[in-house]
């Protein structure tokens, strides 16, 4: 459990104190509270504030803390606010709620909303926080009686004032409140729950040599037996994770009383006598310290931690319905027997089996070099076979990676241009994935692997690029420019706009080729699970776009590899890929317990890892990699506890879910409505009947509750849900009868998210804003309020036009369109500044840029990849013409071929490139000098145009003429092309001019992944890397 109880014979003394002492007391506290909260006939905790009552912290005690405020949030029927939320939650009154704040640093930020939360009506709980602001805001404390939800409240407890031998809890509180200078009103959870708290107290303290005072016991036997009431698997599971974490952290046999408490909760006789044994070991080893025996005393020591490890392995429970499956290399010949038997005992059900590459095969091949003996991937498949346990055999294929090919091979791959070529001509031994021949190659390859082998599945690895600098190989260049209708003379794609079309050339090279080999694999043996690996933070890097591949519906399985980042930080990673990708494919992070060069991890990190990737809801778990000597107690360790009830891989169960249709697709926040019911669509590709119960599983905690059930005719059926607020993972288990047959089924559905009514009214406040046009001026600026009157005269209730002051990306994500217009305050145009603005227009922005702004009058030119601006281009003119009529914005221009302006002091810009040129004075420029230029800019598109719209000659106001209003309406309505429906391209538009964005891909940048070398030792997807360089 997540608690630290302790009977005296356990320990040797107070030799813990330093490294724990801090937490005890107010995390006992903590658990008496929320354990008194469910007690029957005890001290009821009711909240009456609809859900206002919230958790905050903790940023000190570890582990147990945080376990702590879980459970105590959950009692309480609140939320629990995790201390990395800066703020408390301020309910509104009338109901302003209760915060229950524990140990942490609290900021100035967090104080003044502490005081406003008070002065509102606001209740607030502290335990053990020691900060003077706090308690000068808090006032006095008071006693609590009765009342289970008092005035401002404080636990004072500090670790300097321990009881002393003897000391009740009454005799303890008093002494705290004498020295501590609370004016006598010290407090703790008084009135009907107050002996449960000594006894927990006592228990605690028993650690550091406190005996506890006659009657403790029966107390602390209450607290156990409520909390065992109270929460269900899911609890105990998280209590689990508690456990393994605090007796790490109080170590060895200072942490045996957390153990001892789990495995009388719910333990198994096995873990039970193991513990036993361990504790009679330990006995021994005292008593052969006290002989002075050192070796006798190591020697037991030894055997004891051996079987409490045994004991704490057994403790986790298995789930079903999950993947477990291993990376691992094929067998020595002769040892396919012993590898399938091993990864069997240890409750794995899938192996990702390494079968080769684009140059050698692990099996027997008419393409590729084959082993010198026997045939690895036959003998695996067939020992799994004649196993009664499922072990499904899953081809792992390193793609178009061709380091093992014989040299004259690589030689000739190089001379025929099929290797990927980096900017400065280097090449790796990776073939690119845009030359026919190579997907040629790898088509020939699945063909002939999964026509001779009957294996479950195969996941294609290294379906990606090297790094951000590859590929520049002639097959690229010819597809980029072919592809997205790019002149030659924009190759190689080296400015801001062009380097964003080519990321999104890489990603679509990249999907393409998952998709033909995926349906070449499912023609070559129907019924194949396809999978691959994904590397989650390196989309515009190595090109692979996961929204892309799923829904292109090439894969049944994404391996998402997780090496290096911490576990903990995964949960909202992996929540927001499965809301992502709403359930339409099987997500299973890889893990690395067993590096190649590292000791392997400690069995019971690895089960702490795994029971947070449980808590995340995903669909299994893929270990990286096997192997029979160094991770034998790895595996061991799983079958005894984690791994040891058998578990249907979820690929298996053909069932489909489907929700209806978000309400609101163009807001920013996805998710379905408060209290309105949901329908669900379930199919089974079995024709059966049957019922199933359908289960709602937090995403955020452990939360699991049965919201429904759905009855399946003829393999169909529906079913309507309603859920809370939330992020949710829906799951169904039950039976299906089909042709005489009785299918169990547990499979985990797509992930959704409900929205609160708060977020639900921004939602279909930002729809409503994506219905429209959202121009925003940066103001001061000479000339804005006549432009932005103009504008709201052109689109009336169309558009939102506003004035902005800052250009920070969460200011201009807000907008469609900015307007820049002679700013007066120059100071705003950081190099960040600047930064900020490219990458958002990179990413879809639209700018339009007037006069000075351009790059004059001390103003920074900050679109240098479309024009460039120096002192002396400015022209005195009234008469101006469009520059080519072909250009596609020129078509958006509604006017006369000479166009007359109400000033006539204007500024040129020198276009990069003259296709993009749009205006031009009457009687004619320079042809490298223009009025105004426009162009696609990433995924955005930008103008600089040098006009003075809006102003006199001089600087000042002017109202706009009708045809300065057209132009300025033909500007605005071909950058707002594609944002909004109400704002849209005329029906004739000459599309052979500028090549437009894809909206739907990501913009370029990224971190390149590290380097390292190519082969079956660097892992899945070449985690650690590509090849050399890379």
């Amino acid at each position: 459990m997540g608690c630290s109880m302790y009977r005296t014979s356990w320990m040797l003394g107070s030799s813990s104190l330093g490294r724990w002492g801090r937490s005890v007391a107010p995390l006992a506290v903590l658990l008496a509270l929320a354990a008194a909260a469910s007690l029957p006939g005890q001290a009821q905790v009711e909240n009456t504030h609809e859900g206002a009552i919230a958790v905050l912290g903790p940023d000190s005690g570890g582990p147990a803390y945080e376990f702590a405020a879980q459970v105590l949030a959950q009692a309480l029927g609140g939320i629990h606010v995790p201390v990395m939320t800066r703020g408390v939650p301020v309910p509104t009154p009338p109901h302003p709620g209760i915060v229950f704040l524990l140990p942490q640093t609290v900021d100035g930020d967090r104080l003044s909303a502490l005081r406003r939360f008070r002065d509102d009506g606001g209740r607030i709980v502290t335990f053990g926080v020691q900060d003077e602001a706090i308690s000068e805001m808090l006032g006095l404390t008071c006693r609590m009686e009765s009342d289970p939800l008092p005035q401002p409240l404080r636990v004072v407890v500090e670790e300097r004032h321990l009881p002393g031998a003897g000391e009740g809890l009454d005799q303890y509180v008093d002494r705290i409140a004498s020295v501590s200078g609370a004016d006598g009103e010290a407090v703790a959870w008084y009135g009907e729950a107050g002996g449960a708290v000594a006894g927990w107290l006592a228990d605690d303290w028993a650690a550091f040599g406190w005996v506890p005072t006659p009657g403790d016991s029966e107390g602390l036997q209450r607290l156990l037996g409520a909390l065992v009431a109270r929460f269900d698997e899911e609890a105990a599971l998280l209590s689990f994770q508690a456990m393994l974490d605090e007796f790490a952290v109080m170590g060895g046999f200072s942490g045996l009383g957390v153990v001892q408490a789990y495995v009388d909760r719910q333990g198994t006789d096995t873990q039970k006598r193991l513990l036993d044994a361990a504790l009679g070991l330990r006995q021994e080893a005292l008593a052969a310290s006290e002989e002075g025996s050192a070796a006798a005393m190591m020697a037991a020591s030894v055997r004891a931690e051996g079987l409490l490890r045994q004991a704490l392995y057994g403790l986790m429970p298995p789930a079903i319905g999950e993947m477990r499956a291993v990376f691992a290399a094929p067998p020595s010949p002769g040892g396919a027997e012993e590898f399938v038997a091993d990864l069997v005992a240890g409750g794995i059900n899938a192996v990702f089996l390494y079968v080769g590459d684009a140059g050698t095969a692990a099996y027997r091949s008419d393409l590729l070099q084959s082993p010198a003996e026997g045939d690895p991937l036959a003998e695996v498949i067939a020992a799994a076979a004649r196993r009664s346990e499922v072990l499904d055999i899953f081809a792992w294929h390193c793609a178009f990676q061709a380091p093992t090919a014989p040299e004259e091979v690589r030689k000739a791959y190089e001379d025929e241009g099929r290797l990927v070529r980096a900017g400065d001509g280097t090449t790796l031994p990776w073939l690119c994935p845009s030359v026919p021949a190579n997907i040629a190659h790898e088509q020939a390859i699945l063909t002939e692997l999964l026509g001779r082998y009957p294996v479950r599945g195969v996941l294609l690895d290294f379906m990606r690029l090297p790094s951000q600098g590859y590929c520049y190989c002639d097959s690229c260049r010819d597809g980029f420019l072919t592809a997205e209708s790019v002149p030659e003379s924009d190759w190689p794609p080296i400015s801001a706009a062009r380097a964003a079309d080519f990321t999104r050339y890489r990603q679509k090279t990249i999907s393409r080729a998952l998709t033909q080999l995926a349906t070449d694999a499912r023609a070559a043996r129907p019924g194949t699970v396809v999978g691959a690996t994904l590397f989650p933070s390196h989309r515009n890097a190595v090109a692979q776009d996961v929204d892309a591949w799923v829904g292109s519906g090439a894969l049944d399985l994404l391996v998402p590899l997780y090496y290096g980042d911490p576990v903990a930080e995964l949960r909202a990673a992996l929540s927001q890929l499965l809301l992502r990708i709403d359930g339409r494919v099987l997500v299973v992070p890889a893990r690395r317990p067993m590096p190649e060069r590292e000791a392997p991890m400690d069995p019971l990190d690895v089960l702490r890892e795994l029971e947070e990737l449980r808590q995340s809801r995903v669909d299994g778990v893929a270990l990286y990699a096997y192997d029979r000597g160094r991770g034998a107690e790895l595996i061991e360790a799983l079958g005894l506890g984690a791994f040891s009830a058998p578990s249907e891989p979820p690929y298996s169960v053909a069932l489909d879910v489907a929700l209806p249709p978000r309400p609101f697709p163009q807001a920013e926040l996805q998710g379905y409505p408060p209290a309105e019911p949901l329908s669900l669509s379930v199919s089974s590709r079995v024709p059966g009947s049957g019922s199933l119960r359908i289960s709602a599983v937090s995403m955020d905690g452990p939360q699991q509750t049965e919201v429904g059930t759905v009855s399946l005719v003829d393999g169909a059926g529906t079913a309507e849900i309603s859920l809370v607020p939330g992020a949710w993972r829906l799951t169904l288990e039950g039976r299906l009868d089909a042709g005489g047959e009785t299918i169990a089924i547990r499979r985990n559905g797509p992930a959704l998210r409900v929205m609160s009514q708060r977020e639900y009214e921004q939602a279909r406040d930002s729809q409503a804003r994506a219905e429209t046009l959202d121009i925003a001026l940066l103001s001061p600026g000479r000339g804005t309020a006549p432009l932005a009157d103009e504008m709201r005269l052109i689109y009336g209730r169309q558009a939102r036009v506003e004035f902005i002051s800052t250009l920070t990306l969460d200011t201009l994500r807000q907008w469609d369109i900015l307007v820049i217009s002679d700013p007066l305050d120059l100071n705003l145009f950081t190099d960040q500044t600047m930064e900020t603005l490219r990458g958002w227009a990179e990413s879809g922005g639209r700018v339009l840029v007037l006069h000075n702004a351009v790059g004059h009058a001390g103003m920074p030119r900050v679109f240098l990849e479309l024009a460039d601006a120096f002192a002396d281009d400015r022209v005195r003119t009234r008469e101006i013409r469009l520059t080519d009529a072909r250009h596609p914005a020129a078509s958006y221009i509604d006017l006369p071929p000479t166009i007359e302006l109400s000033n006539e002091d204007h500024v040129l810009v020198r276009p990069n490139r003259l296709d993009i040129a749009l205006l031009e004075p009457a009687e004619g420029s320079e042809p490298e000098r223009a009025l105004a230029v426009a162009a696609p800019y990433g995924r955005g598109r930008v103008i600089l145009c040098g006009l003075r719209l809006g102003q006199t000659s001089s600087g000042e106001d002017a109202r706009m003429t009708r045809d300065e209003s057209l132009l300025l309406e033909g500007m605005l309505s071909w950058l707002a092309e594609g944002v909004v429906a109400s704002v849209s391209a005329p029906a004739a538009q000459d599309e052979g001019m500028l090549p437009d964005a894809d909206p739907d891909q990501g913009q370029s940048g990224g971190p390149d992944p590290e380097g390292g070398a190519v082969g079956l030792s660097d892992g899945p997807a070449g985690a650690e890397g590509s090849a050399t360089g890379g």
